[in-house]
Protein backbone atom coordinates (compact mmCIF):
# COMPACT_ATOMS: atom_id res chain seq x y z
CA UNK A 1 0.00 0.00 0.00
CA UNK A 2 3.20 2.52 0.12
CA UNK A 3 3.87 2.91 3.43
CA UNK A 4 0.26 3.69 4.37
CA UNK A 5 1.36 4.31 7.96
CA UNK A 6 3.23 6.83 6.51
CA UNK A 7 0.79 8.51 4.29
CA UNK A 8 -2.10 8.26 6.92
CA UNK A 9 0.38 10.39 9.91
CA UNK A 10 1.09 12.88 6.83
CA UNK A 11 -2.65 13.16 5.85
CA UNK A 12 -3.95 14.70 9.43
CA UNK A 13 -0.60 17.08 9.42
CA UNK A 14 -1.90 18.36 6.01
CA UNK A 15 -5.53 18.59 7.13
CA UNK A 16 -5.58 22.05 7.80
CA UNK A 17 -3.80 22.84 4.83
CA UNK A 18 -6.18 21.45 2.19
CA UNK A 19 -8.23 23.77 0.08
CA UNK A 20 -11.79 23.24 -1.44
CA UNK A 21 -11.58 24.48 -5.00
CA UNK A 22 -13.62 24.50 -8.53
CA UNK A 23 -12.50 21.73 -10.50
CA UNK A 24 -9.58 20.06 -8.48
CA UNK A 25 -11.61 19.07 -4.74
CA UNK A 26 -9.47 17.86 -1.91
CA UNK A 27 -11.12 15.90 1.05
CA UNK A 28 -9.53 16.71 4.47
CA UNK A 29 -9.91 13.39 5.22
CA UNK A 30 -7.06 11.53 2.33
CA UNK A 31 -4.03 12.67 1.52
CA UNK A 32 -4.82 12.29 -2.45
CA UNK A 33 -6.23 14.70 -4.47
CA UNK A 34 -9.11 13.67 -6.58
CA UNK A 35 -12.95 14.64 -7.33
CA UNK A 36 -15.37 11.89 -7.67
CA UNK A 37 -18.93 10.99 -9.78
CA UNK A 38 -21.54 8.89 -8.35
CA UNK A 39 -23.98 6.75 -10.42
CA UNK A 40 -26.60 5.30 -9.04
CA UNK A 41 -27.72 2.01 -9.95
CA UNK A 42 -31.49 1.03 -9.08
CA UNK A 43 -33.50 -2.42 -9.29
CA UNK A 44 -37.05 -1.43 -9.66
CA UNK A 45 -39.79 -4.33 -9.55
CA UNK A 46 -42.61 -4.00 -12.21
CA UNK A 47 -44.61 -2.04 -10.09
CA UNK A 48 -42.05 0.73 -9.92
CA UNK A 49 -40.76 -0.30 -6.28
CA UNK A 50 -36.86 -0.07 -5.25
CA UNK A 51 -35.30 -3.62 -5.00
CA UNK A 52 -32.12 -3.25 -5.25
CA UNK A 53 -29.79 -0.29 -5.44
CA UNK A 54 -25.90 -0.60 -6.05
CA UNK A 55 -23.48 2.59 -6.31
CA UNK A 56 -20.22 2.82 -8.85
CA UNK A 57 -18.39 5.71 -7.67
CA UNK A 58 -15.60 6.62 -9.95
CA UNK A 59 -12.71 9.04 -8.45
CA UNK A 60 -10.59 10.93 -10.77
CA UNK A 61 -7.87 10.98 -9.20
CA UNK A 62 -4.62 13.98 -10.06
CA UNK A 63 -2.21 13.02 -6.79
CA UNK A 64 -1.65 9.71 -5.51
CA UNK A 65 -2.58 8.79 -2.07
CA UNK A 66 -5.11 7.38 0.63
CA UNK A 67 -9.06 8.11 -0.03
CA UNK A 68 -11.39 7.96 2.61
CA UNK A 69 -14.94 7.79 1.19
CA UNK A 70 -17.99 7.71 3.17
CA UNK A 71 -21.71 5.74 2.53
CA UNK A 72 -23.53 2.97 4.12
CA UNK A 73 -22.94 0.54 2.10
CA UNK A 74 -23.82 -3.45 3.05
CA UNK A 75 -21.03 -4.57 1.02
CA UNK A 76 -17.97 -3.06 -0.85
CA UNK A 77 -16.15 -4.21 -3.85
CA UNK A 78 -13.02 -3.17 -5.95
CA UNK A 79 -13.46 -2.44 -9.11
CA UNK A 80 -9.98 -0.83 -10.01
CA UNK A 81 -7.77 -3.99 -9.12
CA UNK A 82 -6.99 -6.81 -6.69
CA UNK A 83 -6.29 -4.70 -3.41
CA UNK A 84 -8.64 -4.72 -0.20
CA UNK A 85 -10.80 -1.47 0.56
CA UNK A 86 -11.10 -1.62 4.32
CA UNK A 87 -14.63 -0.64 5.68
CA UNK A 88 -15.00 1.08 9.07
CA UNK A 89 -18.54 1.12 9.47
CA UNK A 90 -19.53 3.78 6.78
CA UNK A 91 -16.00 4.69 6.41
CA UNK A 92 -13.96 2.90 3.22
CA UNK A 93 -10.61 3.56 2.96
CA UNK A 94 -8.07 3.13 -0.19
CA UNK A 95 -5.31 3.63 -1.84
CA UNK A 96 -5.43 4.77 -5.64
CA UNK A 97 -2.61 6.07 -8.27
CA UNK A 98 -3.04 9.04 -10.42
CA UNK A 99 -5.81 8.38 -12.92
CA UNK A 100 -9.30 6.52 -12.23
CA UNK A 101 -10.46 4.60 -9.22
CA UNK A 102 -13.70 2.32 -8.89
CA UNK A 103 -15.46 0.51 -6.21
CA UNK A 104 -19.10 -0.49 -5.70
CA UNK A 105 -21.15 -0.10 -2.61
CA UNK A 106 -24.37 -2.06 -1.93
CA UNK A 107 -27.34 -0.15 -0.06
CA UNK A 108 -30.30 -1.15 0.84
CA UNK A 109 -33.66 0.47 2.54
CA UNK A 110 -32.45 3.41 -0.29
CA UNK A 111 -35.10 6.41 -0.41
CA UNK A 112 -34.75 7.83 -3.83
CA UNK A 113 -35.75 11.52 -4.78
CA UNK A 114 -38.53 10.29 -7.05
CA UNK A 115 -41.79 7.77 -6.07
CA UNK A 116 -42.06 5.94 -8.76
CA UNK A 117 -45.82 3.63 -9.41
CA UNK A 118 -46.93 1.64 -12.74
CA UNK A 119 -50.06 0.11 -12.84
CA UNK A 120 -51.53 -2.55 -15.82
CA UNK A 121 -54.86 -3.00 -17.26
CA UNK A 122 -56.54 -4.89 -19.39
CA UNK A 123 -59.51 -5.41 -20.88
CA UNK A 124 -60.25 -1.93 -18.37
CA UNK A 125 -59.53 -4.80 -15.36
CA UNK A 126 -56.23 -3.74 -12.90
CA UNK A 127 -53.92 -6.86 -12.92
CA UNK A 128 -50.33 -7.48 -11.74
CA UNK A 129 -47.31 -8.10 -13.99
CA UNK A 130 -47.64 -11.98 -13.40
CA UNK A 131 -51.41 -12.15 -14.87
CA UNK A 132 -50.98 -9.75 -17.28
CA UNK A 133 -48.04 -11.92 -18.94
CA UNK A 134 -49.23 -14.30 -22.01
CA UNK A 135 -52.55 -12.34 -22.08
CA UNK A 136 -54.09 -10.54 -24.97
CA UNK A 137 -56.72 -7.80 -24.93
CA UNK A 138 -56.66 -3.75 -25.17
CA UNK A 139 -53.63 -2.98 -22.82
CA UNK A 140 -53.02 0.39 -20.86
CA UNK A 141 -49.99 1.52 -18.45
CA UNK A 142 -49.91 4.38 -15.88
CA UNK A 143 -46.92 5.64 -14.89
CA UNK A 144 -47.11 8.15 -12.09
CA UNK A 145 -44.16 10.20 -10.51
CA UNK A 146 -43.96 12.20 -7.37
CA UNK A 147 -41.86 13.86 -4.81
CA UNK A 148 -40.58 11.29 -2.27
CA UNK A 149 -41.09 12.99 0.92
CA UNK A 150 -38.88 10.85 2.68
CA UNK A 151 -35.96 11.37 0.88
CA UNK A 152 -33.04 13.58 2.60
CA UNK A 153 -32.35 15.73 -0.26
CA UNK A 154 -34.71 17.49 -2.12
CA UNK A 155 -31.62 18.52 -4.89
CA UNK A 156 -32.09 16.04 -6.91
CA UNK A 157 -35.60 16.50 -7.50
CA UNK A 158 -35.71 20.19 -8.03
CA UNK A 159 -32.77 20.24 -10.37
CA UNK A 160 -32.50 16.65 -12.53
CA UNK A 161 -34.27 15.97 -15.27
CA UNK A 162 -35.72 12.05 -15.23
CA UNK A 163 -36.27 10.43 -18.17
CA UNK A 164 -38.46 7.31 -18.70
CA UNK A 165 -38.23 4.96 -21.67
CA UNK A 166 -40.55 2.00 -22.55
CA UNK A 167 -39.79 -0.41 -25.17
CA UNK A 168 -43.03 -1.67 -27.14
CA UNK A 169 -42.00 -4.80 -29.16
CA UNK A 170 -44.03 -4.18 -32.46
CA UNK A 171 -44.57 -8.40 -32.83
CA UNK A 172 -46.79 -7.74 -29.29
CA UNK A 173 -47.92 -4.30 -29.47
CA UNK A 174 -50.27 -2.61 -32.30
CA UNK A 175 -51.61 0.77 -32.62
CA UNK A 176 -49.37 2.15 -29.35
CA UNK A 177 -50.44 5.70 -28.36
CA UNK A 178 -48.98 7.72 -25.61
CA UNK A 179 -50.34 10.67 -23.63
CA UNK A 180 -47.51 12.96 -22.74
CA UNK A 181 -44.82 11.42 -24.33
CA UNK A 182 -43.67 10.66 -27.81
CA UNK A 183 -42.80 7.66 -29.78
CA UNK A 184 -40.04 6.97 -31.89
CA UNK A 185 -38.86 3.58 -34.31
CA UNK A 186 -36.02 1.33 -32.75
CA UNK A 187 -35.33 -1.59 -34.69
CA UNK A 188 -38.26 -3.66 -33.99
CA UNK A 189 -39.17 -1.46 -31.47
CA UNK A 190 -41.05 1.57 -30.72
CA UNK A 191 -39.60 3.30 -27.97
CA UNK A 192 -42.40 5.26 -26.11
CA UNK A 193 -40.22 8.11 -24.28
CA UNK A 194 -41.77 10.36 -21.34
CA UNK A 195 -39.21 13.64 -19.37
CA UNK A 196 -40.05 14.66 -15.97
CA UNK A 197 -38.88 18.09 -15.87
CA UNK A 198 -36.84 19.22 -12.70
CA UNK A 199 -39.37 19.85 -9.74
CA UNK A 200 -42.04 18.65 -11.50
CA UNK A 201 -44.32 15.57 -11.29
CA UNK A 202 -45.58 13.33 -13.95
CA UNK A 203 -48.64 11.14 -14.92
CA UNK A 204 -48.40 9.36 -18.27
CA UNK A 205 -50.29 6.82 -20.42
CA UNK A 206 -49.92 3.63 -23.29
CA UNK A 207 -52.46 2.63 -24.55
CA UNK A 208 -52.53 -0.47 -26.72
CA UNK A 209 -53.73 -3.78 -28.47
CA UNK A 210 -51.59 -6.57 -27.23
CA UNK A 211 -51.46 -10.04 -27.85
CA UNK A 212 -49.38 -12.71 -25.53
CA UNK A 213 -48.20 -9.97 -23.63
CA UNK A 214 -44.48 -9.50 -22.03
CA UNK A 215 -42.42 -6.56 -21.80
CA UNK A 216 -38.74 -5.64 -21.77
CA UNK A 217 -37.34 -3.24 -19.04
CA UNK A 218 -38.62 0.14 -18.40
CA UNK A 219 -35.55 1.91 -17.97
CA UNK A 220 -35.37 5.94 -16.14
CA UNK A 221 -32.59 8.12 -16.15
CA UNK A 222 -31.87 10.82 -13.99
CA UNK A 223 -29.62 13.30 -14.96
CA UNK A 224 -28.67 17.14 -13.64
CA UNK A 225 -30.43 19.73 -16.09
CA UNK A 226 -30.19 23.15 -13.61
CA UNK A 227 -26.64 24.40 -12.56
CA UNK A 228 -27.50 27.52 -11.97
CA UNK A 229 -30.31 29.84 -9.62
CA UNK A 230 -30.72 33.22 -8.40
CA UNK A 231 -28.27 34.39 -5.24
CA UNK A 232 -31.28 36.25 -4.07
CA UNK A 233 -34.98 36.69 -5.33
CA UNK A 234 -34.69 39.83 -7.73
CA UNK A 235 -30.94 40.02 -7.66
CA UNK A 236 -29.90 39.05 -11.46
CA UNK A 237 -27.08 37.14 -9.61
CA UNK A 238 -26.88 33.80 -10.45
CA UNK A 239 -25.09 31.19 -8.15
CA UNK A 240 -23.87 26.94 -9.36
CA UNK A 241 -25.99 24.34 -7.98
CA UNK A 242 -23.73 22.18 -6.16
CA UNK A 243 -25.64 18.65 -5.49
CA UNK A 244 -24.73 16.56 -2.47
CA UNK A 245 -23.31 13.08 -2.34
CA UNK A 246 -26.25 10.17 -2.77
CA UNK A 247 -24.11 7.87 -0.07
CA UNK A 248 -23.23 10.46 2.49
CA UNK A 249 -23.37 13.98 3.54
CA UNK A 250 -19.42 13.66 4.63
CA UNK A 251 -18.66 13.57 0.78
CA UNK A 252 -17.28 17.05 -0.32
CA UNK A 253 -15.66 15.70 -3.79
CA UNK A 254 -18.47 14.95 -5.71
CA UNK A 255 -18.82 16.80 -9.06
CA UNK A 256 -21.72 14.73 -10.56
CA UNK A 257 -24.50 12.32 -9.38
CA UNK A 258 -26.41 10.26 -12.37
CA UNK A 259 -29.10 7.99 -11.30
CA UNK A 260 -29.49 4.71 -13.99
CA UNK A 261 -33.32 2.87 -12.66
CA UNK A 262 -34.61 -0.76 -14.88
CA UNK A 263 -37.58 -2.20 -14.33
CA UNK A 264 -37.72 -5.96 -14.02
CA UNK A 265 -38.89 -7.48 -17.30
CA UNK A 266 -42.23 -9.53 -18.06
CA UNK A 267 -41.49 -12.46 -19.36
CA UNK A 268 -44.42 -15.36 -20.25
CA UNK A 269 -43.37 -18.00 -17.79
CA UNK A 270 -42.29 -21.22 -19.31
CA UNK A 271 -44.15 -24.45 -19.21
CA UNK A 272 -43.31 -26.54 -15.79
CA UNK A 273 -43.46 -29.43 -17.85
CA UNK A 274 -41.30 -32.46 -16.28
CA UNK A 275 -38.20 -33.07 -18.32
CA UNK A 276 -37.02 -36.84 -19.60
CA UNK A 277 -33.90 -37.43 -21.01
CA UNK A 278 -32.66 -41.19 -22.12
CA UNK A 279 -29.06 -40.81 -22.62
CA UNK A 280 -28.26 -44.82 -24.90
CA UNK A 281 -24.92 -43.85 -24.92
CA UNK A 282 -24.36 -43.28 -21.04
CA UNK A 283 -26.66 -46.78 -20.66
CA UNK A 284 -24.24 -48.70 -23.14
CA UNK A 285 -20.88 -47.51 -21.62
CA UNK A 286 -23.08 -48.69 -18.10
CA UNK A 287 -23.59 -52.35 -19.52
CA UNK A 288 -20.22 -52.80 -21.21
CA UNK A 289 -17.81 -51.96 -17.97
CA UNK A 290 -20.40 -54.65 -16.20
CA UNK A 291 -19.51 -57.32 -19.17
CA UNK A 292 -15.92 -56.32 -18.84
CA UNK A 293 -15.99 -56.66 -14.94
CA UNK A 294 -17.06 -60.49 -15.29
CA UNK A 295 -13.91 -61.14 -16.77
CA UNK A 296 -11.44 -59.16 -14.71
Amino acid sequence: MKNRTWKKTMAVTLGSMMILSMGTTVSAASDGDYTKNENVYVALDSEGKVSGTHVVNIFHVTKEGDIIDYGDYDKVVNLTNLDEIESDKEEHNFYSEEGKFYYQGDMSDVELPWLIDIDYYLDDEEMTSEELAGQSGDFEMHIRVKENPQASHDEYYNNYMLQISVPMDTEVFDNTICEGGVISDAGKNEQVTFVVSPGSDGNFKITAEVENFELDSITMNGVQQVYERPKEEGSGEMEPVIVPSFTSSANKTVNQVMFLMSTEGIKIPEPSTPEIVENKESKWKTFKNKLISLFE
